[in-house]
């Protein structure tokens, strides 16, 4: 009986939220790619939830969705941590107000057919986001494999040419995750390294600048609401939001549940739990993860987590 009378709870204050917010105010465009970690906004968009003055942009790839950022075409984004450390190294105001969800295999490295061995990749082609996640999986693969980048050829490739590249043996391998990753290994593509073997390091979150806190404050705070909300219907497996996950993600109910035990969503516990007190869950990740990315060169300096942590969306909340 909990669960929807939070459901419920949640709805109210979302459109509390939304009923307060002065009339003409710009709408918060939140910026997400194609990936399943973020589906609970889409689901609860698709139940209503979601605040109307916040509108869902969806890109075809990461690293669309961080050139609209940088570019301020977005106010706000959900990316992974270590992309979220890479835009925050040039800009002091970026802020992380939202944990989404932790990979547990939902991401890998994928080679096709008859290469087996991460070892085996010297001197092959892979194809990767360059300036998203992908890249930073690469890297701890290859130090799996004691490989550098320098034993393998790069290919940019951006989330929306994986299929077409790997299937036209454009790539000896491509670092991509769910739902491209389940459509590769449906033609027999072998799973050579994947986030189960960096566990909690690829975090997604919730990323704005301290001026769109100014000016959004009550817009982050209904949007969590609606996030929270949705994560409860995909926990549930409620059918409507199973129906929309499958349908947008192209998905068949069979590798849809496969797909979603790879991955952790985020409650209101656990964000507070990550975001909250002295000593947040989320700092030793962010600390953690900002020395492997300077060890690879992916940054040029590890930056401090209370520079960029932000509890103010989720201290207020009920639950």
């Amino acid at each position: 009986m909990l669960q929807p009378l939070r459901g419920w709870l949640l709805l109210c204050l979302c459109l509390l939220c939304v009923a307060c917010a002065p009339g003409g105010e710009a709408p918060l465009r939140v910026g997400t790619n194609i990936w399943l970690g973020y589906e609970p906004f889409y689901v609860a968009r698709q139940a209503g939830s979601l605040p109307e003055n916040v509108r869902l942009v969806e890109y075809a790839s990461a690293s669309e969705v961080l050139s609209a950022f940088r570019s301020r075409a977005i106010e706000a984004a959900a990316v992974t941590l270590d992309e979220a450390i890479s835009l925050a190294e040039n800009d002091n105001s970026l802020r992380i107000g939202l944990v989404l969800d932790t990979s547990d295999g939902a991401d890998a490295l994928v080679a096709r057919p008859g290469i087996r061995r991460l070892s085996e990749l010297k001197g092959r082609t892979i194809g990767v986001e360059s300036l998203a996640v992908g890249a930073y999986l690469l890297g701890r693969a290859l130090q799996r494999a004691d490989l550098s980048v320098h034993d393998v050829r790069i290919v940019p490739t951006p989330l929306d040419q994986h299929e077409s590249a790997f299937s036209r043996a454009e790539v000896d391998a491509v670092v991509t995750f769910y739902p491209v990753l389940a459509h590769l290994r449906e033609r027999g593509g072998e799973v050579l390294f994947d986030s189960r073997a960096m566990p909690g390091e690829i975090v997604d979150v919730l990323v704005y600048r301290e001026e769109q806190h100014k000016q959004h404050g009550k817009a982050l705070q209904a949007l969590a609401l609606a996030w929270f909300d949705g994560v409860g219907r995909v926990a549930d497996r409620q059918p409507q939001a199973m129906l929309t996950m499958a349908h947008r993600q192209k998905l068949s109910p069979r590798m849809l549940n496969e797909a979603l035990g790879l991955l952790e969503f985020q409650d209101i516990t656990r964000n507070r739990s990550a975001l909250l007190g002295a000593h947040p869950g989320l700092a030793p990740v962010f600390g953690r993860l900002s020395l492997g990315m300077r060890e690879l060169g992916l940054i040029n300096r590890p930056l401090e987590p209370v520079n960029h942590l932000d509890s103010r969306i989720v201290e207020d909340l009920p639950g």
